[in-house]
Order: C-alpha cells, then structure tokens, then sequence
C-alpha cells in the first residue's frame, strides 16, 4: 500500500461528530490502496493499536500533536500507555474529561468567541496549525507520504497544504462544513470587518489544492459559482450509510425496564430539549393510552439538564460523549430517533450525518429545525414518510409526532419503505469509497501535471 497523511483535528475514539467522517476514510484508504497515517489533535481519548485494529484498520496508525502523547510514534504510545495503565486518557461517560485536556478545551471555548473570529482568519486554531506545519512536514517524510488530506473544521488545518513544502505531492482539502457561506465558521456578525481575508483563504485553498471534497450539494453548487475556474477540482462526498448499520452487525443498547426509547443523539437545542422532555412527560401522563417512555440525550448534556431531569425524574438518562461505534448500538437500540437543533444552529448550512445513520439503523425519525441541506437530502424519504421533519412545532405537533414515531406504521415504514433502500443505496459505504477513490486520482493527476510545468 501507498503511505498517506491525513491531517486532521479529531480522530477515533474521539468521542465527537467531527472525527467520524476522518476515521470513516482512514476505514476506507486501504481498500483503495492507501496506508494512512493520522495527524490530529489530542482531547482525552487515545488511539491504541488494539482499538485501531478492532474499529479502523491495522494498517492506519495515528500520531498526535498536542497533550501528553506528542511526538510518540504508535508503538511508543502504546508502550507507555501500556506502563501507566492509560490514566486519564479517556473522556468519562458522565461527559466529564480528563485534567490534561481541560486546558485545551478552554482555549476551544474562547477560540469560538466573536471577538476570535475577528482577530483570528480563518478560526482561533490558525496559530496552533501554523505551529505544527514543520512537524507535519517531517512526519511526512518520515512515513513516505505520497499524498496530503487535510479535514476540516477548523478550516485553519489547511495551512498545512497551502505550506510551499508540500507541493511535490498531490493535496486533497476536506471542507466538511462550508466556510465562508455559513454563519458558523464565515464572516458573519462582528467577524464581517474581516471578510475580504476569509474570502482570500478560501480562494488560496482552491487554488492550492489538487482536489477539493464537499459535503453537501448546496455548498457544491455555492462553490461552484464562486469558482468557476476550479469547478474540475470539486468532487462532492455526501454523508454514507455506515455498512454495519446497513448490515445489521451492530447490537442495540436496550432501554431498561421494557419501556419505549426516544434517543436523542448528539447536539440538541437547549431550549428545544426541555420542550421534548415535556412533550414525553405529556404522552406519558395522558389518560387516553399512556406511554412507557424513556428519553436518553446521547453526547453532551444540554445546559438544561436538571430542568430536564425534574421533569423526567427516573425516566431520563444522559450517556455523556460515547465513542462512535457506542454511540451506534444506541442508535440501534432506539425505539424512535429524534434530532432537535436550536433555530440558530438550524440556520447555518452543514449537514447531519448522524441522519444517515438513523436511516442506515431502519429507525423512525423526527428531524426537528433542519438545515437546509438536510431538508434537501431527506426530500425522497420524507414524502415516502419514512422521516418527518417539524419546523418549529407547537407543543400538540409535536406530541402527536412523537406518538406517530412511535407506532407500528412509522416502524414498518423506516424498516421497509423503498424510499428507505434508494437511500441507502444512493449512499452507500462502497459507493462513497468509489468517489473518495477518484477524488484522490484525480489529485494525484492534478500534481503531475503541475510537475511537469
């Protein structure tokens, strides 16, 4: 196989939606001929080799460049995790992490103030990726790299690829969330006074980059219209259907006590997770056909939690941040599955790959505020009504969903639709593996030519 590098800030077991798609690639490279090596940041979970081997692939190895295993190769980091018993390493599953990474994720929480995305072009984190190009550089060399991916966000990390040293081999940018067009990473607000330079590191990534992968069409047709003279560099690599979920090899976390679970995976609207929790306690308490419901928030707790929990009492649990191939067994275990995002996040343009996953499960869902591209994605499945998107519901429609979700009709329509099948079909594990492949290639063509003069 070929070495290559892929940069990028969160890997597996990261316990975070911004380390899937990486890992899922670094899954995916060897089949296509590729030996990855990993370069990514460090925020309390570690990469053994025997969880690489288990949920990666043996031949991928991960190197960090911040915390406590900076500079140590695989085998030293296994070593010495090996001596001291892996201490600390792992993010709890009450949500809390380790002493070690409380530093750096407080300089996370200030790198997303406003103030930040003034002072900072592209993200906060452009100081700390400028830091480690060098060493980015020599780990290249060290490994052979005959090829550079760099993942983002942050979008910084692509100070990596527009390094001059780099430019012998071929350089893949990931734009996994948009940039300059969203109201998350662009210049929007008090970050509008530095418009031009967002928009210069944009248009310098382009330019540099061999092939450019985005995540959704409506950021693919935006970027197409931006940069007309790129359009041949642009390759867009939807969310897949992870191939256990499809295959059915994962095994369902049950909920307790025979009762019906509404899951709620990833990040949820505060506001919005509070008006859940009544609309369960109101199915629950209702005179007419009562319901045995558990409501489970997977991932960070929402700052209403006590709220939530003297609503709920015994009927509510929050797993804190679970690793992903955790966080799928409580996708498979789910009666019902429900995304509720807040009307600011609702508002920006990126995706929800944790929704491709419901679908790849065969689960009910209820996608509550969506984004733009994933009311686009979802159109085929939710005329089928196989997924139901609310808007903003009053607090009847959304009881009456939940009850819907959780009858026999939403169960035989997410299990047995053929809107359900097309979809997967049309995201398939192999299909994206296809695309990521000539994405690469056509990187690798882009270079030689540029060697050539």
């Amino acid at each position: 196989m070929r070495p290559l590098l892929l940069v990028t800030t969160t890997f597996f077991p990261h316990a975070g939606v911004g380390s899937v798609r990486a890992s899922n690639w670094a899954r995916m490279l060897p089949g296509l001929g590729w030996k990855p090596t990993i370069a990514c940041r460090w925020y309390g979970g570690t990469a053994t080799r025997a969880l690489l081997d288990e949920h990666v692939s043996p031949a991928c190895d991960v190197v960090y460049l911040d915390g406590p295993w900076a500079g140590l190769t695989q085998a030293q980091r296994d070593e010495a995790a090996k001596r001291r018993g892996d201490r600390g390493v792992e993010i709890k599953h009450n949500g809390a992490v380790p002493r070690g990474a409380l530093a750096t994720l407080a300089k996370r929480a200030v790198g997303r103030s406003a103030m930040a995305r003034v002072a900072f072009v592209p993200d906060a984190a452009v100081a700390f990726w400028r830091s480690r190009v060098g060493r980015i550089g020599r780990l290249g060399q060290e490994c052979g790299a005959e090829a550079l991916v760099t993942s983002s966000p942050p979008h910084s990390v692509h100070v990596v690829g527009l390094d001059p040293r780099r430019a012998a081999i071929p350089w893949l940018a990931d734009f996994r969330d948009p940039m300059v067009m969203d109201s998350r990473y662009g210049p929007f607000g008090a970050a509008a006074v530095r418009t031009r330079a967002y928009r210069a590191f944009e248009a310098a990534c382009l330019e540099a980059a061999d092939a450019v992968t985005l995540l959704n069409a409506m950021h693919a047709r935006w970027m197409h219209r931006r940069f007309p003279l790129q359009r041949d560099r642009l390759h867009l690599l939807e969310p897949m259907c992870p191939e256990d979920l499809v295959a059915g090899r994962v095994v369902g976390e049950p909920t307790g006590r025979g009762r019906l679970g509404v899951r709620v995976v990833g990040s949820v609207g505060h506001e919005e997770a509070v008006r859940l929790a009544l609309a369960v306690r109101s199915l629950v308490d209702r005179e007419a056909s009562p319901l045995d419901i558990e409501l489970r928030f997977v991932g960070i707790p929402p700052a209403t939690r006590d709220q939530i929990e003297s609503i709920l009492a015994d009927r509510v649990v929050f797993t804190g941040n679970l690793r992903h191939d955790e966080a799928k067994r409580q996708i498979v275990g789910a009666d019902l599955l429900v995304t509720s995002l807040s009307p600011h996040r609702a508002g920006s343009h990126g995706t929800s790959t944790k929704l491709y996953e419901f679908v790849a499960a065969r689960r009910p869902v209820v996608h509550i505020n969506p984004m733009a591209p994933d009311r686009h994605a979802m159109r085929g499945l939710v005329r089928a009504g196989a997924l139901r998107i609310l808007d903003r519901p009053a607090d009847g429609e959304l009881r009456g969903a939940l009850a819907a979700g959780l009858g026999r009709e939403a169960r035989v329509l997410a299990s047995e639709s053929p809107a359900v099948d097309a979809f997967i079909a049309a995201n398939s594990w192999e299909g994206h593996a296809r695309r990521l492949g000539e994405a690469l290639g056509a990187a690798e063509q882009r270079c030689a030519v540029r060697a050539r003069g």
